[in-house]
Formats: C-alpha cells, structure tokens, sequence
C-alpha cells in the first residue's frame, strides 16, 4: 500500500511541475507578444492610419438616420455622425412626420435650406 502511495504522490508532484512550466511559457510568450504589440502600436500612426481610410479603394459610406419626435437630441446626433473618419461619406436624415420641431431644430442647427435637385430618372415611379 505504501508503495502506491508513492506512486500516486510522485504522479502529483509530476503533473504539477508539467503544469507549472507549461504556465511559464504561456506567460513568457505573452510577454513577448505584449512587447511585439506595444512596438506595432508605435510605429503605426495616426497619420498611416488616416492614409489608410482615404486610399481609393474604399467605397462612399451612406448614414442613414431615421428620426420621429427627435427634437431634443437630433442635432447632437448628426453632429456625432459627421465628426466620422470615413475618405467620403453622407448622412442622411428621414424625417418620418415628426409631431415636435425635429425639422426646425436641423434647419437651425446645419443651417439647412430646400433645394430643387435635377435628376435622370433611371426607374419608372408613380406618386405616392
């Protein structure tokens, strides 16, 4: 019986030292890979990455913003919208019929006056 208990207490006393070293290198290739991104992280800067965003092969962005009797945070959320990083890209508001003064506030706050736009229509289309 005694023997077994050896056995069994030299079993223990292996798997932990597996177990100990096993976590030692986990933590040490962590560290390394820590340091390994922390140089990535400085040597790319805001201005590689900004020359990222405005390279030609990124498409327009559209934002669409749908709003109901949104007249208190409206134009705050435009304003969040357009402070974006995008190389080109539009914010579009659709208005629903809003009860409240949801348009006057945009009109106030961007400034916004109406415009005739000419266009090709490309699709037949009835009234609605």
């Amino acid at each position: 019986m005694n023997l077994f208990l050896d056995f069994l207490f030299l079993y223990q006393v292996v798997v932990l030292w597996y177990f100990a070293f096993l976590n030692f290198f986990y933590a040490l290739f962590a560290f390394f890979g820590l340091g390994m991104v922390a140089r990535y992280a400085r040597e790319l800067s805001e201005l590689s990455l900004k020359d990222l965003l405005e390279r030609e092969a990124y498409l327009p962005v559209s934002i669409l913003v749908p709003t109901y009797n949104e007249e208190k945070t409206i134009a705050h959320s435009v304003r969040s919208f357009l402070a974006l990083h995008y190389p080109e890209f539009e914010v579009i508001v659709v208005a629903d019929g809003p009860k409240d003064r949801t348009l006057e506030v945009l009109k106030e706050a961007f400034r916004l006056v109406e415009v005739e736009w000419v266009y090709r229509r490309a699709l037949a289309t009835k009234p609605v």
